[in-house]
């Protein structure tokens, strides 16, 4: 609880407050802790850490102007003792001859006890700010973090369905190119039979039975390659003529396409074989 206490101090108009104090000191009409109030060793300040002069002070203003002063809050410092805030009141009395102020009447409420509060309230205010900030950047760090994983695991998601996609179209090409090797076996074998009872005398149908033997090569080669890409078949590594490659692939797509689009390769002479 604040301490509160009313003094009767300034009897009389006069032009310096403080040697007007003095002398109520003197005459023994301030109290023990007003007459420390106006003691030339203390400091009067305003909330704002401005300084008070003592013409500034309530029971100075009272004097001077005749008005009363209400909760007017300042801190009271001096090298020996700590600083104090009072809230302080001034109430003129007025002469009735001159009607002008006879004295005054101050009432001061210690309030150091508040104001400390009220400053340990800032600081942690400013804690919890600094901390709600300090928190705010790390969310915003984490969600940073979280839209990054977002979108590489849907980078991720979109590369699985793409190779799922590739996937599914390997295992159809793979059925297919299985089928059809197996109708191939069969077209190899009933050439190769035809070949040996009627290719011999007749050499027209020797030459066609032959360029019939040949395309059904090329397939079976197309048919491994697709096997191959469907990794249901082992990948055989071995030398190839670049060229013939290209002009056999050439011919095969030129029946593949028809007539409507033409097909121009430029081979080069010298190629190594590859692998």
């Amino acid at each position: 609880m604040a301490r509160v206490r009313q003094e009767v101090t300034l009897h009389g108009m006069r032009a310096d407050v403080a040697a007007a104090a003095q002398a109520a000191k003197s005459q023994g009409k301030l109290s023990a802790n007003m007459a420390r109030l106006v003691d030339a060793g203390w400091e009067f300040l305003r909330e704002d850490g401005t300084p008070l002069t003592m013409d500034e002070l309530p029971v100075a203003v009272t004097l001077r102007t005749g008005e009363p002063q209400y909760g007017v809050v300042m801190q009271i410092r001096r090298p020996d003792c700590p600083p104090m805030w009072l809230s302080v009141n001034s109430q003129p009395l007025i002469d009735p001859v001159t009607e002008r102020p006879a004295g005054v009447v101050v009432s001061n409420s210690d309030v150091t006890a508040q104001k400390r509060v009220e400053a340990d309230t800032r600081k942690l205010n400013a804690e919890l700010e600094a901390r709600v900030d300090e928190r705010t950047r790390e969310l915003a760090q984490v969600n940073t973090e979280l839209l990054a994983q977002m979108t590489a695991r849907e980078k991720a998601e979109a590369e699985l369905r793409q190779f799922q996609k590739i996937e599914a179209v390997g295992q159809l090409t793979g059925g297919i190119a299985h089928d059809f090797n197996n109708m191939l076996t069969i077209i190899l074998g009933n050439i190769d039979i035809a070949l040996q009872r009627i290719g011999g005398d007749n050499p027209r149908v020797q030459r066609a039975l032959q360029a019939a033997r040949q395309g059904s090569e090329r397939a079976a080669m197309l048919v491994q390659r697709l096997l191959a890409f469907s990794r249901q078949h082992p990948l055989e590594v071995k030398a190839v003529d670049t060229n013939r490659l290209v002009h056999d692939m050439s011919e095969l797509l030129r029946r593949t396409i028809g007539e409507t689009t033409s097909i121009e390769t430029v081979l080069a002479g010298g190629l190594w074989r590859i692998a």
